[in-house]
């Protein structure tokens, strides 16, 4: 929002175009290779083969702008679909001489909780790079329904290649067909609108890092001595730049064949600091839905032993039947509290239990946000617009796990048996093992470590 605020009070006009786009190019006629192309849920990454089966006719489409997830239908075509519906699905594992094999679920989940599944019972869900392996794939579903295959895209990227997650979307946004370019008005609201239309715009002046020379690919460096996450983490900033960011596959390809260890610590943790104690302001930090930004006011109002981050995954956040608040798996089900503002916030219960993604999206297409809370008297009026005998979610949130030297990479790589339901209360640091795969683990223990050299 600081960024908006400098926009210039003589700027005139309705509508005009600023950089936030999703560019067709990138997901339409391939598989793509840009930040928002087709990538799968195993690497996180866009398509090593460029593989596609044939698409249903007309398909990928984005229609109504929230298609983002593939299923794969009963002749072994692909379409893309909301990935709020619920559907069977289909896992993969990988076997010893690294032939994939496909397990059928046929229990109906939403892409998310399928992923969830396959990754605490398989690898994942199931990624196919032939044609062969989308025969193999189809064979197990029996050819008798659609299911869900661990395709997607993050769609909506910045024209100079910024990494920035803010979104301002107009309240009253509704999903519409065709429409690839945003534009804002006077309020700095968004909608998107279709990228033909002809109007005045909005520039900006400075170079982003991407537009620059790079420089060299990071370096890595592998330091036996055994030491806690935070020592490794000074040691390495002393000798090198930091404990190791990855920012892709490509970069574990990089660790040398002779680093010797069965676990070592990387850069990315999830400090406590940040969350715990105080609304914060960090990148793990606690954030508003309305805003995508940390607390303005710094108001909580938390239960005794709130936030405890239980099973290392609860960064969604309910506001109990006594008005206090408790953080949650944001794949929960619960009624929600939305809120419109008309300079007072006006809270709206709404008893239909959702996911906090599904709350979240009810409440942007019919009233402002889920409930945004920056005081007390504003927390009393949202427990009572609720019956206040249940637990409704509120628009808080946090995005766990950063990387020591600040990089924004979003590049993760989990063990495939990682079950966050494992883990609790105090692993917040990440250690990899020689195959690469990640899991948390307690930052106080000693381990080797990873460092590396350079910023990219």
């Amino acid at each position: 929002m600081d960024d908006l605020s400098r926009l210039k009070a003589d700027f005139s006009y309705s509508w005009a175009w600023f950089g936030l786009w999703d560019d067709p190019e990138n997901w339409k006629t391939s598989m793509g290779n840009d930040t928002n192309s087709w990538r799968w849920s195993a690497t996180g990454e866009t398509s090593r083969t460029g593989y596609q089966t044939t698409w249903f006719s007309g398909q990928p489409n984005y229609a109504y702008q929230n298609k983002a997830c593939v299923e794969m239908s009963y002749t072994g075509r692909w379409d893309d679909v909301s990935c709020e519906g619920t559907k069977g699905f289909v896992c993969y594992n990988v076997s010893e001489n690294n032939k994939k094999n496909y397990f059928h679920i046929p229990t109906s989940k939403t892409w998310q909780s399928a992923q969830q599944h396959c990754r605490e019972h398989f690898t994942d869900l199931a990624m196919i790079e032939n044609e062969a392996e989308n025969t193999e794939a189809f064979t197990a579903t029996l050819g008798t329904g659609w299911y869900w295959i661990g395709l997607y895209r993050n769609p909506w990227t910045w024209s100079d290649r910024s990494q920035s997650s803010f979104r301002n979307r107009h309240p009253s946004f509704k999903l519409s067909n065709g429409q690839h370019c945003f534009a804002e008005n006077t309020d700095h609201e968004w909608v998107p609108n279709s990228c033909g239309a002809k109007l005045p715009f909005i520039c900006h002046q400075g170079l982003p890092l991407s537009y620059c020379s790079q420089p060299p690919p990071r370096q890595y460096h592998y330091v036996p001595t055994e030491m806690n996450w935070t020592e490794a983490r000074q040691f390495c900033r002393e000798k090198y730049t930091d404990l190791a960011t990855f920012d892709s596959m490509e970069d574990l390809s990089r660790l040398k064949a002779d680093f010797s260890y069965s676990r070592a610590w990387i850069g990315l943790w999830d400090d406590p600091e940040n969350w715990k104690t105080s609304m914060g302001n960090d990148t793990n930090s606690w954030r508003w839905s309305a805003t995508g930004e940390t607390s303005r006011t710094g108001y909580q109002n938390w239960h005794p032993g709130e936030p405890n981050d239980g099973n290392s995954k609860e960064t969604c956040v309910i506001m109990l039947n006594d008005g206090l608040w408790a953080n949650l798996l944001c794949v929960w089900t619960r009624g929600f509290i939305c809120y419109n503002e008309n300079n007072k916030k006006n809270y709206f219960h709404i008893p239909t239990k959702k996911k906090w993604q599904s709350a979240q999206q009810h409440c942007r297409e019919n009233f402002t946000d889920l409930a945004m809370i920056e005081n007390e008297a504003e927390n009393t009026e949202a427990i009572n617009a609720t019956p206040g005998t249940g637990w409704y979610w509120i628009g808080l949130y946090r995005n766990p796990w950063h990387w020591s030297d600040r990089s924004q990479s979003s590049f993760r790589n989990w063990h495939p048996t990682y079950k966050d339901h494992y883990y609790y209360g105090q692993r917040h640091c990440v250690i990899e093992s020689t195959d690469h795969e990640w899991i948390p683990h307690d930052c106080g223990n000693k381990l080797p470590f990873i460092c590396h050299q350079g910023d990219y």
